[in-house]
């Protein structure tokens, strides 16, 4: 869509604003166009070019421009956006009210697209504008129904997404049944990493299942260890030779895996606070005790921003990795999140003031 809109004429980068609901989607949203410029950009030169000026995506609230003392959006049908493109990622998510502010602030004869699953959950918040628009307006939707993450050639790929379709459909035998049906698994060391498979939910069978996964996935990456445990050098706004190439190694393990928990708050190891709490004890067996034990974090381990932090430029849903670092003025742990062209470290102790 950028580069489609980038070839009509007087329109520039500048000119198109990119959100979503939540920090994290925003963020998925940048990296995911990233991805796909980086593939075109070998033989294109306007894939290049877009490469190193699409523009930030931002929450909706940052879009906005949200005040919270004078609890509004600076930008409304009085003072409107200056963008003539807006695009909204994960639009299934935007609640009724959030969604008539952001039309109320589109400057007159701007165009905005709305990206999403209509099929998805309904937002938090009241309303589902998303799936409302999509059953008024076929007309102006385009359904995209090829999947490039799985494929039906593939047998894993068709696994999924024929238990996706049965989901979708409310056709609960057409998991257990068929040539690709949801396979069930006892005990942790029964499961393959293939198709669907369904771990049952006893709390012996969790406990092994995530420290086989923890062991497979997490200390996966050979070294992890040391790679986790390196003391990182950034001064004079630089990291040190061969500490760039290190992290782009650590930040690209950590993409190639994500536990997904229905809840926040769950009994056992149900929810993502009682998973982060048995991976934590873990990761201290592995990488030692943070450099200040009143810190929450150790190296190697994720972190996520839960609130926005304007005068540093990290926001809620920001997604980065705890390291070493030693800066100017001394070793610190610190917060390290991926920036255009690189990374950008952050004392873990000016995070939290």
């Amino acid at each position: 869509i950028l580069r489609a809109l980038l070839h009509q004429p007087g329109l520039e980068a500048a000119d198109v604003a990119l959100a979503a609901p939540t920090g994290k989607a925003a963020q998925r949203m940048g990296e995911a166009i990233r991805h796909g410029l980086r593939r075109l950009a070998e033989g294109d030169a306007a894939a290049r070019d877009l490469l190193d000026s699409f523009p930030e995506p931002k929450t909706l609230h940052r879009l906005l421009a949200w005040q919270p003392a004078a609890e509004r959006f600076r930008h409304d049908a009085a003072n409107p956006l200056s963008t003539r493109v807006v695009i909204m990622d994960e639009a299934s998510m935007v609640s009724l009210v959030h969604l008539e502010r952001l039309l109320g602030a589109l400057a007159p004869g701007a165009r905005l697209v709305l990206l999403g699953d209509a099929d998805q959950l309904a937002s938090v918040e009241a309303g589902r504008a998303f799936r409302d628009l999509v059953e008024a307006l076929p007309d102006c939707c385009v359904r995209l129904r090829t999947s490039y993450r799985m494929r039906e050639e593939d047998p894993d790929g068709r696994a999924i997404l024929t238990a996706a379709r049965a989901v979708n459909e409310g056709d609960a035998a057409a998991l257990w049944e068929g040539p690709q049906p949801v396979r069930v698994r006892r005990e942790a060391a029964e499961l393959e990493g293939h198709g669907v498979e369904l771990l049952a939910p006893e709390p012996n069978a969790l406990l092994a299942f995530c420290r086989r996964w923890f062991e497979e996935q997490v200390l996966g990456l050979e070294g992890f260890r040391e790679k986790a445990g390196h003391v990182f050098t950034f001064a004079q706004e630089a990291w040190k030779e061969g500490d760039l190439a290190r992290l782009e190694e650590l930040f690209a393990h950590l993409d190639r895996f994500r536990i997904l928990c229905a809840q926040r708050e769950a009994p056992g190891l149900r929810g993502a606070e009682g998973l982060n709490a048995l991976f934590h004890g873990w990761m201290a067996a592995c990488t030692g005790e943070g450099l200040r034990q009143a810190l929450p974090f150790l190296a190697g381990e994720p972190v996520l921003m839960t609130a926005n932090d304007y005068r540093r430029g990290v926001f809620n849903g920001d997604q980065g990795l705890v390291l070493k670092v030693r800066f100017e003025d001394g070793l610190r742990q610190a917060a390290v999140f991926p920036r255009s062209g690189g990374f950008q470290p952050f004392p873990l102790e000016a995070l939290r003031e």
